[in-house]
């Protein structure tokens, strides 16, 4: 398996996440089985947005993976990486893996240390929200999706707001937030 010292490449303050898209997507094709190529690829579809291709490829690595070798594959990555890291690659590797081993309240840290030092990555607080929803903290989700939406507009702020409204009983509100979610709301109705 070949592995280039991505990290060396990365590891400034901001990440140029289509560059990391391109060159890990690369190296995917080349090494299909690389897992940390794969998980980096998947790392820079969501912070592009990209939400649905990268979830589809975290899905990939847990379903072809055991989570014992998807640790010891990425641990050397997350050496040295403290809340006080300013590292956004190594930042994004541990609040990502952590939410792969379940490890809720280790990804809250992890993703609130990014948005310090990118407070207007929408994305990451998405992921931030969805990581409060998971452990039953919708209040904070809610919060969390609100301040995405004054950063910027989206629709994934909204959906995550729909479900979140729906789950809880709070169904016009949800519909108001599933209305303004437009297209994703759409794709959702044909996929089921």
């Amino acid at each position: 398996m070949i592995t280039l010292p991505i990290n060396k490449i990365y590891a400034v303050e901001k990440v140029d996440w289509n560059r990391l898209k391109e060159d890990s997507l690369q190296l995917v094709e080349k090494e299909p089985d690389n897992i940390m190529a794969k998980f980096r690829y998947s790392i820079a579809l969501a912070n592009l947005g990209m939400i649905e291709e990268a979830l589809d490829t975290f899905e990939e690595i847990e379903d072809t993976v055991s989570i014992d070798e998807f640790n010891q594959v990425v641990s050397p990555y997350l050496e040295g990486i403290t809340l006080q890291s300013e590292d956004i690659l190594s930042l994004n590797y541990a609040a990502f893996g952590a939410s792969i081993n379940k490890e809720y309240t280790i990804s809250i840290d992890y993703f609130k240390r990014i948005i310090e030092l990118e407070p207007d990555n929408i994305w990451i607080r998405n992921y931030l929200a969805l990581v409060y929803k998971e452990i039953d903290n919708n209040e904070l989700a809610i919060e969390t999706c609100e301040k995405a939406l004054e950063v910027k507009e989206n629709e994934h702020s909204r959906l995550i707001l729909a479900v979140i409204y729906y789950d809880t009983g709070h169904y016009i509100k949800a519909f108001f937030q599933a209305n303004r979610a437009g297209s994703l709301v759409k794709k959702l109705l044909r996929d089921d």
